[in-house]
């Protein structure tokens, strides 16, 4: 590959039905076309720019015709995760996306892979229907067949992009109402590629975190709309309302995966 190559992670810009809907003194609209400027203007070019769910907010088609304008001011080539409140025939229909491979063509699942110079990104779909499982995550047992092939068939360098956390973020609300609930095993079928995973870089949970287990790094980013807490007893939501929209910016070199996160100020 070239060394290095650099992404940029977006997560939960949580789009509303018109430009001007507003939530805890955030307009996400606005927020997003914020945080693609300051993108759009980095010193260094990314070879691409991930999102890692919840384009929107409400399911509404409004909010990913929203999507779709305020990205293609950026010539960046954009991947996209199904998030909890996503809409996946929304997202196919508005959201343009850089080359890849969809996998799991009979599901309705948007799970896919693509390559850049020897590198392999695999995208996973965690999301369940809200009247089985709310906003818990779970991947299919198909995607954990693909992942084990992938780890079993390709030598080189993965790096895994989904939605949910597949393991605890130490937060009693996030265990109960919001987790994965066979992350488990997701973490079990990463094990054999742990020393040439660069990381799993999910979203979901609008709060920067790294974890490390077994040898594996997840790397979650914080939100472009607003962040949350997790303080460890909490037992409902807690929102930091005063933190500003984030974004990753991500080197990947031979021999190691650097994570820089960038805050953006809202324009009042």
């Amino acid at each position: 590959m070239a060394d290095p190559l650099h992404f940029v992670h977006i997560s939960d810009t949580h789009l509303g039905h018109k430009r001007d809907w507003a939530a805890l003194g955030n307009n996400p609209f606005r927020n997003l076309l914020q945080v693609l400027e300051a993108i759009d203007s980095l010193p260094t070019r990314p070879r691409f720019i991930i999102h890692t769910g919840d384009v929107a907010n409400h399911d509404t088609e409004v909010a990913y015709e929203l999507a779709a304008e305020a990205f293609s001011q950026v010539a960046i080539p954009m991947y996209f995760v199904t998030g909890n409140h996503d809409t996946r025939d929304y997202m196919r229909k508005h959201l343009s996306m850089g080359p890849r491979e969809d996998v799991l063509s009979d599901s309705d699942l948007n799970c896919y892979r693509f390559s850049i110079e020897g590198e392999r990104f695999l995208v996973l779909d965690s999301k369940q229907p809200y009247d089985d499982a709310g906003h818990f995550g779970k991947v299919t047992e198909g995607q954990l067949d693909f992942v084990r092939t992938e780890v079993g068939l390709h030598n080189g360098s993965l790096t895994v992009f989904i939605h949910h956390s597949p393991l605890d973020i130490d937060s009693r609300w996030y265990s109960k109402y919001v987790g994965m609930l066979n992350g488990s095993e997701l973490h079990e079928a990463l094990l054999p590629a742990r020393d040439r995973l660069r990381g799993v870089f999910f979203g979901h949970v609008h709060r920067g975190t790294h974890i490390h287990k077994d040898g594996i790094s997840y790397i979650s980013v914080g939100s472009t709309f607003c962040q949350l807490n997790y303080w460890p007893d909490e037992q409902k939501v807690n929102f930091d309302e005063k933190h500003p929209p984030c974004f990753n910016f991500v080197t990947l070199h031979a021999d190691r995966t650097i994570v820089k996160e960038h805050t953006v100020a809202p324009n009042e």
